[in-house]
């Protein structure tokens, strides 16, 4: 990953030229197997750093982004004013990680020296060539569909699928079979507001000279998804507490084992918030049969989840609770209810990944990054 971000920083002075001589007339095609090539190099790299457990900086996913933008020139060229390979940003942020590399003696400080890519061409076309063509990255080019759909990515990093909400998954709660019920109007307020900027910004391709120019609207949508999944695991948490002391011990472990089941499927969707891990880590630790443990854990949730509501709201003060519970005495009489809000909270997973497919919703935590690798490497 360090020789290749070498090489990545090679390339960018090329690019940057490149785009200079296809604005003054150039034919594109006369370039075009070169385009491909460092394409793929691009989709090479983005792919390793997530897989070597790395976090992707923004600089990575700019490289990658004007590249693919780039590489659809003749779409893209009456939005391109300004040459986008020229950001000091870009070459700033591989420099650094590369920096990093010869601090950690993974590389030779010879690899700042300009012409270094250059003396070294050989080594490096075996070294993409090895890799281009190993089962290893074979099977994970299979595995994630970036070169069938680089629309569909910049669909997903910029929330066109949620721009609608047609399904209704972002203001979710409200009804007796969720368990809860969230005031959501200003927030969907403040959603439709940030749906036309950004609808804006993607329309006028800003993205491609600026790919952090808008992340307001990504920041508000995960603190929506953030908020519903605490007030989810907050009514199952209250309604395992009421029901404890009546449940039979087979039925008992059947709950837990879901209970479970739907915090690892949270996981999977959502692998940047270690608060998560610290709470399916307290459970387990309790083994589930402490009602008094079980009401500090949902006392935390709850608190989570209000907080995360304050915070939509604009609400400096933290004793406003956003959160009720629409649960009754009847309902806790047997097992179907606390049954009924797990399915619902896996439905409601199964949508996040539907709107982000083909995609992961992690693709859009690793774009404003978000991603802690310390919680992935745990769990």
């Amino acid at each position: 990953m360090c020789s290749v971000c070498v090489i990545a920083r090679s390339n960018i002075l090329w690019l940057k030229n490149f785009v200079e001589k296809i604005k003054n007339g150039e034919p594109f095609n006369r370039s075009e197997n070169v385009i491909k090539r460092l394409k793929m190099e691009a989709e090479l790299i983005f792919l390793l750093f997530p897989a070597g457990y790395l976090q992707m900086g923004k600089w990575l996913w700019s490289y990658f982004l004007k590249i693919i933008a780039i590489r659809q020139y003749d779409d893209n060229k009456l939005y391109i004013h300004e040459n986008p390979f020229e950001d000091d940003q870009l070459q700033t942020g591989f420099s650094d990680f590369i920096g990093n590399c010869i601090a950690k003696k993974y590389l030779p400080p010879t690899v700042m020296e300009p012409d270094f890519v250059r003396k070294n061409q050989s080594k490096y076309d075996k070294m993409f060539t090895d890799l281009s063509s190993s089962r290893w990255f074979k099977n994970l080019i299979a595995s994630h569909p970036l070169d069938r759909n680089y629309n569909g990515l910049i669909d997903i990093l910029y929330l066109k699928p949620f721009w609608e909400d047609g399904r209704q998954l972002l203001f979710r709660g409200g009804t007796i079979t969720q368990g809860f019920n969230v005031d959501w109007s200003r927030v969907r307020q403040r959603h439709r507001v940030e749906v036309v900027i950004t609808r804006e910004f993607v329309e006028n391709r800003t993205w491609i000279s600026n790919p952090y120019g808008r992340l307001d609207h990504q920041h508000l949508l995960v603190k929506i998804i953030d908020a519903t999944f605490y007030c989810y695991i907050s009514v199952i948490l209250y309604v395992y507490e009421k029901q404890l002391p009546i449940l039979n011990e087979p039925t008992l472990e059947e709950i837990i084992e879901l209970i479970f089941d739907v915090f690892n499927e949270a996981f999977n969707v959502s692998i940047k918030e270690e608060f998560l891990v610290v709470i399916s880590s307290e459970l387990d630790f309790s083994q589930m049969r402490d009602t008094d443990v079980i009401k500090g854990i949902l006392a935390s949730v709850r608190a989570k989840a209000n907080g995360i509501l304050n915070d939509l709201n604009s609400t400096n003060t933290n004793e406003i609770d956003w959160l009720s519970f629409n649960v009754n005495e009847g309902q806790l009489s047997n097992d179907s209810m606390i049954k009924t809000i797990i399915s619902d909270f896996k439905f409601y997973l199964n949508e996040l990944k539907s709107y982000c497919f083909p995609f992961k919703y992690e693709t859009l935590l690793h774009f404003m990054d978000m991603v802690k690798m310390s919680a992935a490497q745990y769990i």
